[in-house]
Protein backbone atom coordinates (compact mmCIF):
# COMPACT_ATOMS: atom_id res chain seq x y z
CA UNK A 1 0.00 0.00 0.00
CA UNK A 2 1.31 3.45 -0.96
CA UNK A 3 2.06 6.27 1.37
CA UNK A 4 -0.80 7.94 -0.07
CA UNK A 5 -3.18 5.47 0.29
CA UNK A 6 -2.57 4.54 3.70
CA UNK A 7 -3.19 8.31 4.74
CA UNK A 8 -6.14 8.20 3.19
CA UNK A 9 -7.56 5.29 5.74
CA UNK A 10 -6.13 6.61 8.45
CA UNK A 11 -8.40 10.01 7.30
CA UNK A 12 -11.55 7.54 6.72
CA UNK A 13 -11.10 6.16 10.20
CA UNK A 14 -10.68 9.49 11.59
CA UNK A 15 -14.07 10.57 9.95
CA UNK A 16 -15.84 7.71 11.13
CA UNK A 17 -14.18 8.20 14.76
CA UNK A 18 -15.79 11.50 14.67
CA UNK A 19 -19.46 10.18 14.11
CA UNK A 20 -19.27 7.88 16.12
CA UNK A 21 -19.00 10.35 19.17
CA UNK A 22 -21.48 12.51 17.81
CA UNK A 23 -24.15 9.90 17.65
CA UNK A 24 -23.54 8.73 21.07
CA UNK A 25 -23.66 12.23 22.12
CA UNK A 26 -26.80 13.27 20.82
CA UNK A 27 -28.70 9.81 21.84
CA UNK A 28 -27.70 11.01 25.48
CA UNK A 29 -29.23 14.19 24.82
CA UNK A 30 -32.13 12.93 23.25
CA UNK A 31 -32.60 10.67 26.90
CA UNK A 32 -32.12 13.62 28.55
CA UNK A 33 -34.71 15.48 26.98
CA UNK A 34 -37.18 12.69 27.87
CA UNK A 35 -37.25 13.52 31.64
CA UNK A 36 -39.43 16.21 31.41
CA UNK A 37 -42.26 14.29 30.30
CA UNK A 38 -41.69 11.81 33.38
CA UNK A 39 -42.40 10.76 37.14
CA UNK A 40 -40.22 12.53 39.37
CA UNK A 41 -39.27 8.50 40.15
CA UNK A 42 -38.45 7.92 36.95
CA UNK A 43 -36.62 11.23 36.67
CA UNK A 44 -34.72 10.11 39.34
CA UNK A 45 -33.98 6.84 37.77
CA UNK A 46 -33.42 8.41 34.43
CA UNK A 47 -30.93 10.75 36.03
CA UNK A 48 -28.88 8.10 37.52
CA UNK A 49 -29.16 5.91 33.61
CA UNK A 50 -27.44 9.38 31.90
CA UNK A 51 -25.34 9.70 34.44
CA UNK A 52 -23.99 6.29 33.81
CA UNK A 53 -24.24 6.85 29.95
CA UNK A 54 -22.60 9.83 30.77
CA UNK A 55 -18.97 8.05 32.14
CA UNK A 56 -19.37 5.19 29.58
CA UNK A 57 -19.68 8.27 27.27
CA UNK A 58 -16.32 9.86 28.79
CA UNK A 59 -14.80 6.63 28.71
CA UNK A 60 -15.34 5.89 25.24
CA UNK A 61 -14.11 9.61 24.35
CA UNK A 62 -10.96 9.61 25.97
CA UNK A 63 -10.52 6.06 24.05
CA UNK A 64 -11.31 7.76 20.45
CA UNK A 65 -9.00 10.24 21.88
CA UNK A 66 -6.12 7.84 22.08
CA UNK A 67 -6.30 6.56 18.83
CA UNK A 68 -6.84 9.45 16.96
CA UNK A 69 -3.89 10.60 18.99
CA UNK A 70 -2.24 7.37 17.08
CA UNK A 71 -3.79 8.16 13.76
CA UNK A 72 -1.86 11.91 14.32
CA UNK A 73 1.12 10.55 15.24
CA UNK A 74 1.53 8.52 11.91
CA UNK A 75 -0.41 11.02 9.57
CA UNK A 76 2.85 13.27 10.98
CA UNK A 77 5.64 10.59 10.48
CA UNK A 78 7.81 11.22 7.04
CA UNK A 79 9.64 9.01 4.97
CA UNK A 80 12.85 7.55 6.80
CA UNK A 81 12.01 9.60 9.70
CA UNK A 82 14.40 8.84 12.90
CA UNK A 83 13.04 6.73 15.07
CA UNK A 84 14.12 9.34 17.96
CA UNK A 85 12.16 11.80 16.54
CA UNK A 86 9.10 9.72 16.65
CA UNK A 87 9.28 9.53 19.77
CA UNK A 88 10.17 13.08 20.78
CA UNK A 89 6.80 13.84 18.87
CA UNK A 90 5.12 11.31 21.03
CA UNK A 91 6.47 12.68 23.86
CA UNK A 92 5.24 16.11 23.38
CA UNK A 93 1.95 14.82 23.10
CA UNK A 94 1.64 12.94 25.95
CA UNK A 95 3.00 16.25 27.99
CA UNK A 96 0.55 18.22 26.80
CA UNK A 97 -2.28 15.52 27.85
CA UNK A 98 -0.52 15.50 30.84
CA UNK A 99 -0.45 19.12 31.64
CA UNK A 100 -4.29 19.96 30.02
CA UNK A 101 -5.41 17.25 31.62
CA UNK A 102 -3.51 16.04 34.30
CA UNK A 103 -3.43 12.55 32.99
CA UNK A 104 -0.04 11.36 33.11
CA UNK A 105 1.39 9.64 30.31
CA UNK A 106 1.80 6.01 30.02
CA UNK A 107 4.39 4.40 31.17
CA UNK A 108 5.81 2.79 27.68
CA UNK A 109 6.18 6.28 26.55
CA UNK A 110 7.24 7.53 29.92
CA UNK A 111 10.65 4.86 29.35
CA UNK A 112 11.00 5.31 25.43
CA UNK A 113 11.11 9.00 26.09
CA UNK A 114 13.25 9.14 29.23
CA UNK A 115 15.84 6.61 27.35
CA UNK A 116 15.34 9.17 24.27
CA UNK A 117 16.54 12.00 26.82
CA UNK A 118 19.65 9.87 28.28
CA UNK A 119 20.90 8.75 25.44
CA UNK A 120 21.09 12.47 23.94
CA UNK A 121 22.39 13.86 27.02
CA UNK A 122 24.69 11.08 28.03
CA UNK A 123 26.46 11.42 25.02
CA UNK A 124 29.67 8.22 25.03
CA UNK A 125 28.03 6.86 28.13
CA UNK A 126 28.21 3.25 29.02
CA UNK A 127 25.31 0.75 28.58
CA UNK A 128 24.92 0.00 32.33
CA UNK A 129 25.24 3.79 33.25
CA UNK A 130 22.41 4.31 30.98
CA UNK A 131 20.42 1.91 31.80
CA UNK A 132 20.44 3.34 35.64
CA UNK A 133 19.65 6.89 34.39
CA UNK A 134 16.84 5.25 32.92
CA UNK A 135 15.51 3.76 35.76
CA UNK A 136 15.45 6.95 38.13
CA UNK A 137 14.14 8.73 35.72
CA UNK A 138 11.39 6.33 35.18
CA UNK A 139 10.49 4.57 38.50
CA UNK A 140 12.20 7.03 41.13
CA UNK A 141 10.31 9.48 40.38
CA UNK A 142 6.51 10.39 40.79
CA UNK A 143 4.21 11.31 37.73
CA UNK A 144 3.95 15.15 38.58
CA UNK A 145 6.36 15.85 36.20
CA UNK A 146 9.97 15.19 38.12
CA UNK A 147 11.29 12.74 35.62
CA UNK A 148 11.52 15.18 32.89
CA UNK A 149 14.55 16.78 34.53
CA UNK A 150 17.48 15.73 32.35
CA UNK A 151 21.09 15.15 34.12
CA UNK A 152 23.13 18.29 34.25
CA UNK A 153 27.17 17.36 32.41
CA UNK A 154 30.02 18.84 34.04
CA UNK A 155 32.18 20.95 31.21
CA UNK A 156 35.34 19.50 30.25
CA UNK A 157 36.72 15.79 30.50
CA UNK A 158 37.89 14.07 33.76
CA UNK A 159 40.60 12.62 30.84
CA UNK A 160 43.13 9.30 31.61
CA UNK A 161 46.12 10.13 31.25
CA UNK A 162 48.42 7.43 29.77
CA UNK A 163 52.06 7.51 30.59
CA UNK A 164 54.94 7.22 27.72
CA UNK A 165 58.18 7.29 26.89
CA UNK A 166 59.08 10.74 26.13
CA UNK A 167 62.33 9.80 23.71
CA UNK A 168 61.21 12.70 21.80
CA UNK A 169 62.54 14.82 24.57
CA UNK A 170 65.52 14.11 24.65
CA UNK A 171 66.92 12.90 21.15
CA UNK A 172 67.97 14.37 18.30
CA UNK A 173 65.19 15.12 15.78
CA UNK A 174 65.71 16.10 12.35
CA UNK A 175 63.13 16.69 9.50
CA UNK A 176 62.95 15.50 5.78
CA UNK A 177 60.98 15.23 2.92
CA UNK A 178 62.39 12.00 1.33
CA UNK A 179 61.27 8.56 2.25
CA UNK A 180 65.05 8.21 3.95
CA UNK A 181 67.42 9.94 5.99
CA UNK A 182 71.01 9.33 5.77
CA UNK A 183 73.62 10.50 8.00
CA UNK A 184 77.29 9.99 7.36
CA UNK A 185 79.19 8.05 10.57
CA UNK A 186 82.76 9.21 11.42
CA UNK A 187 82.94 6.09 13.86
CA UNK A 188 86.50 5.24 12.72
CA UNK A 189 90.00 5.94 13.21
CA UNK A 190 93.34 6.31 11.44
CA UNK A 191 96.52 4.36 12.56
CA UNK A 192 99.75 5.57 13.32
CA UNK A 193 102.95 4.23 14.65
CA UNK A 194 106.78 5.29 15.90
CA UNK A 195 109.47 5.17 13.93
CA UNK A 196 112.99 5.96 13.76
CA UNK A 197 114.58 9.03 12.05
CA UNK A 198 115.79 7.40 9.22
CA UNK A 199 113.23 4.31 9.41
CA UNK A 200 111.27 3.46 6.21
CA UNK A 201 107.44 4.73 6.92
CA UNK A 202 104.93 2.36 5.40
CA UNK A 203 101.28 3.17 4.14
CA UNK A 204 98.91 3.58 7.51
CA UNK A 205 95.23 2.58 7.66
CA UNK A 206 92.85 5.18 6.26
CA UNK A 207 89.97 6.21 8.79
CA UNK A 208 86.69 4.68 7.26
CA UNK A 209 83.35 6.41 6.74
CA UNK A 210 80.38 4.72 7.40
CA UNK A 211 76.67 5.91 6.87
CA UNK A 212 73.08 5.12 8.67
CA UNK A 213 70.22 4.88 6.70
CA UNK A 214 67.02 5.73 8.72
CA UNK A 215 63.70 4.97 6.47
CA UNK A 216 60.46 6.96 6.75
CA UNK A 217 57.38 4.78 7.97
CA UNK A 218 54.42 6.17 7.98
CA UNK A 219 51.47 5.76 10.84
CA UNK A 220 47.95 6.31 10.74
CA UNK A 221 44.09 6.42 12.38
CA UNK A 222 41.03 6.46 10.82
CA UNK A 223 38.19 7.07 13.24
CA UNK A 224 35.01 8.20 11.98
CA UNK A 225 31.76 10.09 13.76
CA UNK A 226 28.09 10.14 11.94
CA UNK A 227 27.69 13.70 10.72
CA UNK A 228 24.05 13.80 13.49
CA UNK A 229 27.33 12.80 16.12
CA UNK A 230 29.44 15.94 15.32
CA UNK A 231 26.27 18.47 14.73
CA UNK A 232 24.54 17.52 18.26
CA UNK A 233 27.35 16.80 20.28
CA UNK A 234 27.52 19.81 22.43
CA UNK A 235 31.30 20.04 21.88
CA UNK A 236 33.76 19.99 18.75
CA UNK A 237 33.83 16.64 18.64
CA UNK A 238 35.72 17.00 15.43
CA UNK A 239 38.99 18.62 17.52
CA UNK A 240 37.95 16.09 20.45
CA UNK A 241 38.64 12.87 17.74
CA UNK A 242 41.60 14.70 15.92
CA UNK A 243 43.42 15.17 19.44
CA UNK A 244 42.65 11.64 20.41
CA UNK A 245 44.25 10.09 16.91
CA UNK A 246 47.18 12.38 18.07
CA UNK A 247 47.97 11.71 21.07
CA UNK A 248 47.43 7.78 20.44
CA UNK A 249 49.99 8.11 17.11
CA UNK A 250 52.42 10.17 19.44
CA UNK A 251 52.89 7.52 21.86
CA UNK A 252 52.66 4.71 19.51
CA UNK A 253 55.67 5.66 17.75
CA UNK A 254 57.36 6.67 21.20
CA UNK A 255 57.25 2.91 22.05
CA UNK A 256 58.82 1.96 18.63
CA UNK A 257 61.69 4.52 19.59
CA UNK A 258 62.24 2.33 22.26
CA UNK A 259 61.49 -1.74 21.24
CA UNK A 260 60.08 -1.06 17.31
CA UNK A 261 61.81 -4.35 15.23
CA UNK A 262 62.41 -1.76 12.05
CA UNK A 263 59.69 -3.59 10.08
CA UNK A 264 57.27 -0.52 8.87
CA UNK A 265 58.26 1.24 12.09
CA UNK A 266 61.21 2.57 13.49
CA UNK A 267 63.88 0.41 15.25
CA UNK A 268 64.20 0.99 18.98
CA UNK A 269 67.19 0.88 20.40
CA UNK A 270 66.72 -1.92 22.58
CA UNK A 271 66.25 -4.38 19.32
CA UNK A 272 70.34 -3.86 18.43
CA UNK A 273 73.05 -6.76 19.03
CA UNK A 274 75.22 -6.57 21.85
CA UNK A 275 78.74 -5.43 21.24
CA UNK A 276 80.69 -9.09 21.01
CA UNK A 277 83.25 -8.25 22.49
CA UNK A 278 82.69 -6.02 26.48
CA UNK A 279 84.22 -2.46 25.59
CA UNK A 280 85.08 -3.48 21.93
CA UNK A 281 83.16 -0.79 19.63
CA UNK A 282 81.25 -2.40 17.15
CA UNK A 283 79.05 -0.30 14.67
CA UNK A 284 75.09 -1.17 14.49
CA UNK A 285 75.16 -2.89 17.75
CA UNK A 286 74.79 -1.40 21.40
CA UNK A 287 76.90 -2.41 24.11
CA UNK A 288 75.20 -4.25 27.29
CA UNK A 289 76.32 -4.15 30.79
CA UNK A 290 76.00 -7.42 32.41
CA UNK A 291 74.57 -6.73 35.86
CA UNK A 292 75.77 -9.11 38.86
CA UNK A 293 73.14 -9.01 41.38
CA UNK A 294 71.08 -12.43 40.99
CA UNK A 295 67.79 -11.56 44.04
CA UNK A 296 66.42 -8.15 42.96
CA UNK A 297 68.03 -7.92 39.45
CA UNK A 298 69.64 -4.80 39.98
CA UNK A 299 71.64 -3.43 42.37
CA UNK A 300 73.63 -0.13 43.33
CA UNK A 301 76.96 -1.59 42.26
CA UNK A 302 75.39 -2.26 38.89
CA UNK A 303 74.07 1.06 37.96
CA UNK A 304 77.68 2.49 39.17
CA UNK A 305 79.13 0.14 36.84
CA UNK A 306 76.58 1.21 34.39
CA UNK A 307 77.18 4.64 34.38
CA UNK A 308 81.34 4.47 34.20
CA UNK A 309 80.97 2.75 31.02
CA UNK A 310 79.92 5.49 29.25
CA UNK A 311 82.75 7.46 27.87
CA UNK A 312 83.77 10.87 29.22
CA UNK A 313 83.12 12.84 26.32
CA UNK A 314 78.70 12.00 26.50
CA UNK A 315 78.91 12.09 30.22
CA UNK A 316 77.84 15.66 30.39
CA UNK A 317 73.95 15.19 29.08
CA UNK A 318 73.87 11.65 30.10
CA UNK A 319 70.37 10.88 31.51
CA UNK A 320 69.42 7.29 32.74
CA UNK A 321 66.26 6.43 31.44
CA UNK A 322 64.03 3.08 32.99
CA UNK A 323 59.89 2.08 33.58
CA UNK A 324 58.75 3.60 36.69
CA UNK A 325 58.45 0.06 38.22
CA UNK A 326 62.46 -0.23 37.55
CA UNK A 327 62.63 2.83 39.41
CA UNK A 328 60.26 2.08 42.63
CA UNK A 329 62.95 -0.86 43.49
CA UNK A 330 65.89 1.77 43.09
CA UNK A 331 64.20 3.58 45.54
CA UNK A 332 64.24 1.05 47.76
CA UNK A 333 67.99 0.46 47.91
CA UNK A 334 69.37 0.51 51.72
CA UNK A 335 72.88 0.64 53.26
CA UNK A 336 74.01 -1.57 56.09
CA UNK A 337 72.76 0.42 58.21
CA UNK A 338 68.88 0.12 57.21
CA UNK A 339 68.72 3.60 55.96
CA UNK A 340 67.72 4.45 52.21
CA UNK A 341 70.60 5.16 50.32
CA UNK A 342 68.88 7.79 47.89
CA UNK A 343 66.73 11.01 49.17
CA UNK A 344 63.25 10.02 48.21
CA UNK A 345 61.72 13.09 48.47
CA UNK A 346 64.63 14.30 46.15
CA UNK A 347 63.28 11.09 44.10
CA UNK A 348 59.73 12.02 44.12
CA UNK A 349 59.71 15.34 42.98
CA UNK A 350 60.20 14.44 38.62
CA UNK A 351 62.06 17.95 38.20
CA UNK A 352 64.87 17.03 40.52
CA UNK A 353 64.75 13.06 40.17
CA UNK A 354 68.29 11.99 40.01
CA UNK A 355 70.67 9.47 40.55
CA UNK A 356 74.34 9.11 40.64
CA UNK A 357 74.15 13.18 39.74
CA UNK A 358 72.09 12.33 36.37
CA UNK A 359 68.37 12.93 35.61
CA UNK A 360 65.90 10.34 35.55
CA UNK A 361 63.81 10.04 32.62
CA UNK A 362 60.66 7.81 33.39
CA UNK A 363 60.18 5.33 29.92
CA UNK A 364 56.91 3.85 30.39
CA UNK A 365 57.81 1.06 27.28
CA UNK A 366 61.40 -0.03 29.13
CA UNK A 367 60.72 -3.73 30.48
CA UNK A 368 60.33 -4.63 33.79
CA UNK A 369 62.97 -6.40 35.96
CA UNK A 370 63.10 -10.43 34.88
CA UNK A 371 65.80 -12.39 34.29
CA UNK A 372 68.21 -10.81 31.41
CA UNK A 373 65.73 -7.61 30.98
CA UNK A 374 67.30 -4.86 29.54
CA UNK A 375 65.93 -2.85 31.77
CA UNK A 376 67.81 0.41 32.48
CA UNK A 377 69.89 2.53 30.24
CA UNK A 378 72.33 5.33 30.50
CA UNK A 379 73.72 7.88 27.79
CA UNK A 380 73.74 10.91 25.96
CA UNK A 381 70.18 10.61 23.48
CA UNK A 382 71.31 13.45 21.54
CA UNK A 383 74.22 11.71 20.65
CA UNK A 384 72.60 7.96 20.56
CA UNK A 385 68.97 8.32 19.14
CA UNK A 386 67.98 10.16 16.09
CA UNK A 387 64.44 10.72 14.99
CA UNK A 388 63.15 11.60 11.74
CA UNK A 389 59.85 13.54 10.91
CA UNK A 390 58.09 13.89 7.71
CA UNK A 391 55.86 17.18 7.19
CA UNK A 392 54.25 16.71 10.13
CA UNK A 393 50.45 15.09 11.32
CA UNK A 394 47.67 15.40 8.11
CA UNK A 395 44.21 15.03 8.63
CA UNK A 396 41.97 14.66 6.06
CA UNK A 397 38.62 15.21 6.96
CA UNK A 398 35.90 12.41 4.76
CA UNK A 399 32.39 12.80 4.01
CA UNK A 400 32.24 10.88 1.17
CA UNK A 401 33.02 7.29 1.73
CA UNK A 402 31.31 6.02 4.77
CA UNK A 403 28.10 8.47 4.54
CA UNK A 404 26.56 8.89 7.26
CA UNK A 405 29.72 8.34 8.94
CA UNK A 406 32.54 11.29 8.68
CA UNK A 407 36.12 9.87 8.81
CA UNK A 408 38.94 11.42 9.73
CA UNK A 409 42.12 9.92 7.62
CA UNK A 410 45.01 10.93 10.22
CA UNK A 411 48.77 10.43 9.06
CA UNK A 412 51.98 10.94 10.19
CA UNK A 413 55.55 9.68 8.70
CA UNK A 414 58.35 9.30 10.86
CA UNK A 415 61.65 7.27 11.06
CA UNK A 416 64.23 6.57 13.96
CA UNK A 417 67.46 4.93 14.36
CA UNK A 418 70.48 4.60 16.69
CA UNK A 419 73.28 7.00 15.05
CA UNK A 420 76.01 6.64 17.80
CA UNK A 421 76.75 3.65 18.85
CA UNK A 422 78.82 4.08 21.97
CA UNK A 423 76.71 6.81 23.17
CA UNK A 424 75.02 4.91 25.54
CA UNK A 425 74.89 1.67 27.00
CA UNK A 426 72.29 -0.68 28.40
CA UNK A 427 72.42 -2.84 31.69
CA UNK A 428 71.06 -6.57 31.26
CA UNK A 429 69.77 -7.50 34.71
CA UNK A 430 70.92 -10.65 36.19
CA UNK A 431 68.02 -13.56 37.41
CA UNK A 432 65.61 -12.14 39.20
CA UNK A 433 63.98 -14.64 42.30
Amino acid sequence: MSDKDKRDELMEEMALAVKTIDKIVDESKGRLDSLENTTVKKASDAAAKAIEDLQTLETKVNAQEERQKDIELELSKKDGEPEEDLISKEYSKELNTYFRKNVAPSHEVIEKAARFVVETKMFAASPDMIEREVKDMVTGVGPDGGYFITPDRMPGFKTRLFETSPIRGEADIQSSSSTTYEIILDDDEAACGWVGEITARPKTDTAQIGKVIIPMHEIYANPRASQKQLDNAGFNLEQFINNKSIDKISRTENTAFVSGDGSQKPKGFLTYSDWTTAGTYERDAVEQVDGTDSTAGISSNDLITLQNTLHDPYQANAVFGMARLTFSEIMKFKGTDGHYLLDRNMLLNSADRRLLGKRIVIMSDMPALATSSLSVIYGNFKDFYTIVDGIGVRILRDPYTAKPYVQFYTTKNTGGAVSNFEAAKILKSNTVV
